[in-house]
């Protein structure tokens, strides 16, 4: 990769997740940002971004590296080398679509470690990884094929042990039934209260947020309850379930994007199919909701790689204008993944995640995909068309 530190980036317009700026300089050194303003445009290392709009690196709250829209449990079942390797190829994608921070919320056989690490080391390309390790199922539950099964109070507090051995950064529950796995019920809650209100005890107790996979209904409940910190999809919330969130913190992770793949695409189980049908219908009611009772909002591609312009085309046509639905997938999900102090916004000593776009975003949110410029951790990884 090459460096930047000690150098400087001209923007066109910065919006730099709260304001928006015009012909501004970004100072960058040692991996950070060390200043913005009007510095001399005569200093050496500039890199002339004065033709892009400049914006936060994005952060995606929910993806599977190893998993693509298909056959999931086809996909699961494949040798854990292979897995690997698509998933680093994956992390590849996601990287040059401007997404500098992922938060991979499930992968077999603890993959999700090795891709960390290999990110950190420079061995492979792709964005700042958050881990959640193996998901806690119960037996036979939504995803068994490339999670933790556990079944009962005492099992299912050394499957989060387990997860925290590994070093994950939050640990992963399915709670309701899920739509790729066949005949699994969204609307039937796989775990007890028991189960639920001790995986969260322990995860907590052990300083990890709890991610929980619920759609509505009874599963919803039960990990709203419990005190979760994120409920994923939630197509079938309720408005008072959502108002529940809001009180207590706990934020709605939307993933419309695979579930508008699943409908369009080929090579779809058909079981899982027809039930996307039903899911997508309710989405942009539940995000409108969402956004009229205050309930904290984050996404992420859920298999769909490298695409936030389908979960922003998502926000902005539930209500929210381009520059919300930019800020929830920047500093919301900063705050989300606990890395507001040092990511999600472009402020003096923040981390030097920043994007550059060669069409306006604010004016249009499908320019969210033309990227032209990706630096991470102060290192420019991406220049037009080209991982460098």
């Amino acid at each position: 990769m090459a460096s930047i530190e000690s150098q400087f980036l001209r923007c066109g317009v910065l919006f730099d997740g709260n304001n928006v700026l015009k012909d501004t300089t970004i100072e960058i050194s040692e991996g950070k940002i060390a200043s913005i303003g009007k510095e001399p445009l005569d200093k050496k290392g500039v890199w002339d971004l004065s033709d892009q709009t400049i914006i936060p690196g994005i952060i995606d709250c929910h993806d599977h590296l190893g998993l693509d829209p298909g056959d999931e449990r086809e996909q699961s079942l494949a040798p854990t080398p292979w897995i690997s390797l698509v998933g680093s190829a994956n992390a590849r994608k996601i990287l040059g679509a401007g997404i500098t921070t992922l938060r991979d919320v499930g992968e077999k056989d603890f993959i999700d470690v090795y891709w960390k690490k290999a990110i950190t080391e420079g061995l492979i390309k792709g964005p700042n990884m958050l881990i959640s390790g193996q998901p806690v199922i119960k037996t036979g539950g939504h995803g068994w094929y490339l999670g933790r099964e556990a079944d009962g109070k005492d099992e299912i507090i050394k499957a989060v042990r387990e997860q925290v051995k590994q070093g994950v950064d939050f640990v992963k529950v399915m709670v309701g039934g899920g739509l790729t796995t066949l005949g699994s019920d969204p609307a039937f809650a796989e775990f007890s209260e028991e189960e639920v209100f001790s995986l969260v005890k322990e995860a907590h107790r052990c300083g990890r947020k709890v991610i929980a996979h619920a759609h509505g209904g009874v599963a919803a409940d039960i990990a709203i309850e419990a005190g979760v910190d994120s409920i994923e999809h939630g197509v079938f919330l309720s408005r008072g379930q959502m108002e529940s969130m809001r009180d207590k913190g706990i934020f709605l992770v939307v993933t419309y994007g695979i579930i508008e793949q699943i409908v369009q695409g080929e090579n779809i189980p058909e079981f899982t199919k027809s039930k996307a049908k039903e899911y997508i219908k309710k989405y942009f009611e539940v995000i409108s909701t969402a956004r009229e009772v205050g309930t904290m909002l984050a996404a992420g591609g859920d298999g769909l790689h490298g695409r936030p312009d389908r979960e922003m085309f998502a926000l902005v046509s539930s209500g929210f204008s381009n520059r919300d639905a930019i800020r929830i997938m920047t500093s919301d999900s900063a705050k989300l993944c606990g890395i507001d102090a040092i990511a999600g916004t472009i402020e003096k000593g923040k981390r030097a995640d920043i994007v550059g776009l060669g069409s306006n975003p604010l004016e249009k949110i499908s320019n969210i995909r033309d990227v032209q410029f990706v630096c991470r951790n102060g290192e420019i990884v991406y220049y037009k068309g080209w991982l460098v």
